[in-house]
């Protein structure tokens, strides 16, 4: 990798890259393009030269755009939910329609809440006046009649009577750990996508530069297709990659991240080679899988957790059940 025509192991070679000097500079340097700054200053360095040239393939992008303004289109950014027709004008249409349809589940939900709010109002103290006893069972009928229907428009929404699970996140950030510990709460039936990869052999070569074996993605994905498109639902897994997987499947995503030192700290005490230990550094610094997770799926279902001490653990199992226990 070059800065200015310099390679990083010549910067190295010419600067005590050791010095104080040296690491308060890459640190302003961190600092000022948003960087988390590694203990490693070469490390952080190389995150500052990649995160230079995002900027500058993005500053080409926002110059096309502005020699072609046509081609921003706002109804792009909403999922279409199904294949594109090939009819931008079609295609704009079921954005618009899906757009209605969520419009009205928010203002169905807005009703009910008003409803119940004003049938509590009435019997604010039914132990103090048997009189209200009628309006009382009506208050229970009524609570029974809309949560059946809330649930209804949520199950209808996730397409699968149980909503199904991702935890993803950097290597050894805790993704199995917690995966487990949530499906023993919830309960879900727990997925490990490591272990599954390892039993069933779903390899295809081995990269000699990272020292690690290549994962067959179509015969994982074939293998777990059957359970993740079932209509009952109820998985949670846990793998470092979000995007490989179909959009369908998930009804919401955890991205765990880690402070860089005890995530360093951890990959070495896994026996990661130190390419693929820095690559993996460099992925968290930048936020990588976090980013490519926004990028493939609805926001809405995406959480980011903190999960770096023992005691961020525990409150990410009460967090995760918290989020999703209520569609359970």
């Amino acid at each position: 990798m070059e800065v200015d025509g310099c390679t990083i192991e010549e910067i190295s070679k010419a600067v005590d890259v050791g010095s104080s000097e040296f690491r308060q500079m890459v640190g302003r340097l961190a600092s000022a393009f948003g960087l988390v700054q590694h203990p490693d200053p070469l490390i952080t360095l190389r995150a500052i030269e990649a995160r230079m040239s995002a900027i500058n393939e993005q500053k080409l992008h926002l110059d096309e755009l502005k020699k072609n303004p046509h081609q921003i289109n706002p109804l792009n950014t909403v999922p279409l939910g199904t294949e594109s027709t090939n009819s931008q004008k079609v295609d704009d249409g079921v954005r618009l329609l899906r757009l209605l349809h969520g419009a009205r589940i928010r203002e169905l939900q807005t009703k009910i809440n008003e409803l119940m709010a004003d049938v509590q109002k009435v019997t604010a103290s039914p132990r103090c006046d048997l009189s209200l006893g009628r309006v009382i069972l009506t208050e229970f009928y009524l609570t029974y009649f809309f949560y059946n229907i809330h649930n209804d428009l949520l199950r209808k929404k996730m397409k699968r009577f149980k909503p199904n699970i991702l935890i993803t996140g950097t290597p050894a950030t805790g993704k199995t750990t917690l995966a487990k510990k949530v499906a023993e709460n919830l309960p879900l039936n727990f997925i490990d996508i490591g272990e599954t990869i390892k039993k069933e052999n779903f390899f295809d070569g081995y990269d000699k530069r990272l020292e690690t074996n290549i994962l067959d993605e179509d015969k994982l994905l074939d293998h777990l297709q059957e359970r993740l498109d079932s209509e009952e639902g109820g998985y949670i897994l846990d793998y470092h990659s979000s995007e490989l997987f179909p959009k369908r499947w998930f009804d919401f995503i955890f991205v765990l991240r880690c402070d860089t030192q005890q995530l360093f700290d951890r990959l070495t005490d896994r026996g990661y080679s130190d390419i693929k230990r820095r690559e993996n550094i460099e992925c968290e610094i930048f936020g990588t899988i976090a980013e490519e997770t926004r990028e493939s799926y609805d926001k809405d279902i995406i959480f980011e957790l903190n999960n770096t001490e023992k005691e961020d653990l525990g409150r990410n199992i009460l967090e995760i059940t918290k989020i999703v226990g209520k569609y359970i």
